[in-house]
Order: C-alpha cells, then sequence, then structure tokens
C-alpha cells in the first residue's frame, strides 16, 4: 500500500513546491515595482501595501517550497517498499538514550 502512495505523494509535494517558487516570484515582482518606482504607487498607504504583499508572498513561498521540497523527498525515503534488513533501536542510557538504525540495500 505505501509503496502506490510514493508516486501521487511525489506529485503533491512538486506541485505545493511549484506554488512556492510562483507565490515567491509574484514577491521579487512586487519588489521590483518598488525599486523601479511604478507609476501605479502613488501614495504611502499603496506603498505599505505594496511592500507587506511581498513580504508575505515571499514567506509563503519560501514555506511551500520547503515543505514541497520535504515531501518529495519524505515520498521517495519512507513511502517505499520496506526493506527486510531496516532495524531502529533505541536504548536508555544514563546520559539519555542511544538511537540504533541500521539497513540493507538488498
Amino acid at each position: 500500500m505505501r509503496s502506490r502512495l510514493r508516486l501521487p505523494v511525489a506529485i503533491g509535494g512538486g506541485v505545493v513546491a511549484v506554488g512556492g517558487v510562483l507565490a515567491w516570484g509574484r514577491a521579487r515582482s512586487l519588489g521590483a515595482q518598488v525599486r523601479d518606482a511604478d507609476p501605479s504607487i502613488k501614495t504611502r498607504a499603496r506603498l505599505d501595501a505594496t511592500l507587506q504583499q511581498g513580504r508575505t508572498f515571499e514567506k509563503v513561498g519560501w514555506a511551500l517550497m520547503g515543505l514541497g521540497a520535504a515531501t518529495v523527498a519524505g515520498s521517495f525515503l519512507f513511502l517505499g517498499e520496506s526493506s527486510p534488513g531496516a532495524q531502529a533501536s533505541l536504548l536508555p542510557t544514563p546520559e539519555g538514550a542511544q538511537l540504533s538504525l541500521s539497513w540493507s540495500l538488498r
């Protein structure tokens, strides 16, 4: 079941990442409008609104790009067929805990 979800999840992550690139591109466009003294920006309030929109699009763009990239990577790392040699163990120690991971590429 997990391996059948790998491709749709990866495609969804790619779509989210593309949305992030588009939002980031819109932020760059708004920044260029301010830098180039676009004639449509006539008041201080309009300038502030344009700058705020640019900041918002930039934050959303970076967040979506990161989320999309993590989703794509995670789908290939964690939704594949399970390896018979994969093991994880957590052992308590006096200092905290020891995590041990091992796997086979067979």
